[in-house]
């Protein structure tokens, strides 16, 4: 981009570990966490250690006439910051063959903007999302 080329010595080290498991025979949770650590040494230059970390939890309640209650949670850690994320969803099969009814509240903590990192072994993507504000949205879905 700027036509300049210098050397550097990248590492890294990601940690992604994960569980799913039913808790009751009508509900199920997930949970994952992901680690991540960037060492970006540049010739001439200072070290510099990149850190990021990201916490998810969803939890999914069956009830009885084809309703599902999710509610899904994440807590991201960056360098800019914390960020926490939260939708609740309620979602039930109508009588008639082929509707669905579905009330969502997004975005319930109205978080603003987040900031992820990708790595590789020779780019670092920074991503900043803009994000909705806190919502409710009610949606009817009908199958032919």
């Amino acid at each position: 981009m700027n036509e300049m080329v210098f050397a550097t010595r990248n590492s890294q080290l990601f940690i992604n570990p994960q569980l799913n498991t039913q808790v009751t025979s009508w509900m199920n949770a997930e949970y994952g966490f992901e680690q991540r650590w960037l060492l970006v040494r540049p010739d001439q230059a200072a070290k510099r250690l990149n850190t990021s970390s990201k916490h998810q939890l969803n939890v999914y309640v069956y009830l009885p006439g084809n309703t599902i209650i999710s509610l899904t949670n994440s807590y991201y850690h960056f360098g800019s910051g914390d960020a926490y994320f939260s939708d609740m969803r309620f979602s039930r099969r109508l009588k008639p063959k082929g509707m669905e009814l579905e009330i969502a509240a997004n975005n319930l903590f109205n978080a603003r903007t987040y900031v992820e990192f990708h790595t590789s072994s020779f780019t670092l993507f920074e991503y900043i999302y803009e994000l909705r504000p806190a919502q409710a949205l009610v949606t009817l879905r009908f199958g032919f």
